[in-house]
C-alpha cells in the first residue's frame, strides 16, 4: 500500500494525480489527496485525503482480493474514461447515468453511471468488499459509504460522504439503470460489450446473494462461478475475460450458465432470481 501517492493512472487534464486505485500490475494500493472538480475538467486537491475514509480503503483491497482469487476481468478500456467524461457520453446521454455531475473524486466512473458490463461488475464487487466488512450481515439493512458525489432520484447531485443502501429489506432495489438510463442509450457493440451495467445494482446484488437465504454463495462459490464462466473450471484464473451475467444468446461463459454448471437447481435458480431483483439480467 503507497499513502500518499495519488492513482499514477488518474492524470486528468492538469495531470494531478490523485484519488485511489489498485494497480494490478504492481499489486499496489495507491491513496492520494481527493480531488474536487471544475466544469472543464481540471482538478485541485480538497484539502482532504482518501485514507481517511475506511469504505475507500476497503474498496482498493476488494479490487485487489478480486484480482488475485478471480482473476483479471480488465478490459481495453477503462470504464468511463477521459479526463471529462469523455469515453461514456458514447454509451448514454442521460444525466443521470454519466459522471459529468461529480466534482470529489475522478469522473472516469460513479455509483450510478452506465458502463460496460464488466466494469460495473468490477467495481460493484469491491464496494460490496467493503460494505461486507462494514456491516453484520444478520442486520435488515446495509449501508454503504460513498465516497464521490451521489445523485438523489430527482437528479440533485449530493456531496460526499453519501451513505446508500446496499440491501432492501422490504420494497425493491432501485434499479437504477432500467429506470433512469433508457433515455439516449448507446449500443456498446464497438466496445464487444453487448450490455451495460451500474456499479450500484453490482453491489446489491452480491450483498444479498452472499448474505441472505438458504442457497446463499460463500466469498468461494463467488470466486467459482466467475472462474467457469471465463474457463470451464475452478483452478485457472480468468485472464482479461468479459464476464456478463447474460447474453442475448445464452452460451456457456455466463454467471447464469456456470451457476448451474456448479450447482444444484435450487441454489443456480436463487442466483438467476437474485439477479433479475437487482437487475443485472438486463441487456441494456
Amino acid at each position: 500500500m503507497w499513502a500518499d501517492t495519488g492513482c499514477p493512472s488518474i492524470l486528468d487534464t492538469n495531470l494531478v494525480p490523485g484519488g485511489a486505485c489498485y494497480s494490478a500490475g504492481t499489486g499496489a494500493l495507491e491513496l492520494g489527496p481527493d480531488l474536487i472538480y471544475a466544469p472543464d475538467g481540471t482538478s485541485s486537491a480538497t484539502g482532504r485525503h482518501t485514507t481517511f475514509n475506511k469504505f475507500v480503503i476497503a474498496h482498493e483491497f476488494g479490487h485487489n482480493i478480486q484480482y488475485t482469487t478471480w482473476g483479471n476481468l480488465s478490459l481495453p478500456d477503462y470504464e468511463c474514461a477521459g479526463a471529462n467524461n469523455t469515453m461514456c457520453q458514447r454509451w448514454t446521454t442521460d444525466s443521470h447515468c454519466r459522471c459529468d455531475f461529480v466534482k470529489t473524486g475522478n469522473r472516469y466512473h460513479c455509483l450510478q453511471s452506465r458502463q460496460l458490463q464488466p466494469w460495473a461488475e468490477t467495481e460493484g464487487f469491491a464496494h460490496f468488499f467493503a460494505a461486507n466488512l462494514m456491516n453484520l450481515a444478520t442486520n435488515n439493512s446495509c449501508t454503504f459509504i460513498y465516497y464521490k458525489d451521489y445523485l438523489l432520484p430527482d437528479g440533485t447531485p449530493h456531496k460526499p460522504p453519501n451513505a446508500v443502501p446496499c440491501f432492501y429489506n422490504s420494497g425493491p432495489p432501485q434499479m437504477w439503470m432500467q429506470n433512469k438510463c433508457a433515455a439516449g442509450v448507446a449500443s456498446m457493440s464497438a466496445d464487444g460489450v453487448t450490455a451495460g451495467g451500474v456499479e450500484w445494482a453490482w453491489l446489491t446484488f452480491f450483498w444479498e446473494l452472499h448474505n441472505r437465504g438458504g442457497n446463499a454463495y460463500s466469498s468461494n462459490d463467488l470466486q467459482h462461478v466467475c472462474q467457469w464462466a471465463c474457463n470451464g473450471n475452478v483452478t485457472s484464473l480468468c485472464a482479461s475475460a468479459k464476464v456478463f451475467f447474460d447474453t442475448v444468446n445464452g452460451g456457456n461463459s455466463t454467471l447464469k450458465y456456470a451457476a448451474g454448471q456448479l450447482f444444484g437447481s435450487a441454489k443456480s435458480q436463487y442466483f438467476i432470481d437474485t439477479g433479475k431483483k437487482h437487475g443485472i439480467n438486463v441487456l441494456q
